[in-house]
């Protein structure tokens, strides 16, 4: 039986069997019941995934990230609308009742990207805008800068990047803490390097990411 796409998904669906890369895992702030991955499939098109916290280390258990699974018994429900990650309508809802079977899929690629351009990211600066997948070169990038927070005090640290298009447009992207740590300024200066999930924001006349 061959594997549905995830473009194919919708809601509501029955779960078809799915196969699919897990190439990231992320909390949302404000959501204390459940977090999320990213599927990817071998068309390279991604799907949100959540999943319920309580079911976390059962999850963590059965399958790990940049593995590739066949995967049943999910349900489907609406995407979120605020702050989208991907366009797809529908996500997949998992939980320790899913079914994970581990494969060796080489043909699905190891990222997800869906770049916008910055002429696309004006309409990316209002509360609540998908975010933003970006590429360029790297035109510089800075040591790791700490700064204080205002409501706590707290010392954070952040490294940025200013990242030219290929018009030659700069754009200033900041990476805080462990996002920044994880970036060898080496091997990233004046390479292609490409940003995902980022928010759109506006300072003085400049669009920058973060």
């Amino acid at each position: 039986m061959a594997p549905k796409l995830l473009k194919d998904i919708k809601y509501p669906d029955y779960p078809k069997m799915i196969e699919v890369r897990v190439v990231n895992k992320w909390y949302t702030r404000g959501n204390i019941l459940q977090f999320s991955y990213l599927f990817v499939d071998i068309t390279g098109y991604g799907v949100e995934t959540q999943a319920p916290l309580t079911d976390e280390i059962d999850l963590e258990r059965m399958i790990s990230l940049q593995q590739c699974y066949r995967i049943t018994n999910y349900t489907t429900v609406k995407a979120r609308t605020y702050s989208p990650v991907v366009p797809h309508p529908i996500s997949i809802l998992i939980s320790k009742h899913t079914h994970f079977q581990p494969v060796v899929n080489e043909s699905i690629p190891l990222y997800y990207f869906n770049f916008v351009t910055l002429d696309e990211l004006e309409d990316r600066l209002p509360k609540g805008s998908p975010l933003s997948d970006y590429v360029g070169r790297a035109e510089s990038v800075t040591e790791m800068m700490p700064i204080t927070e205002k409501k706590t005090g707290n010392t954070i640290y952040l490294r940025r990047v200013v990242i030219m298009d290929d018009r030659s447009r700069p754009i200033e992207v900041t990476l805080w803490e462990d996002k920044g740590r994880a970036v060898d300024k080496a091997a990233a200066l004046h390479q292609i390097v490409a940003v995902t999930a980022t928010y759109a924001k506006k300072f003085l006349r400049d669009i920058q990411l973060t």
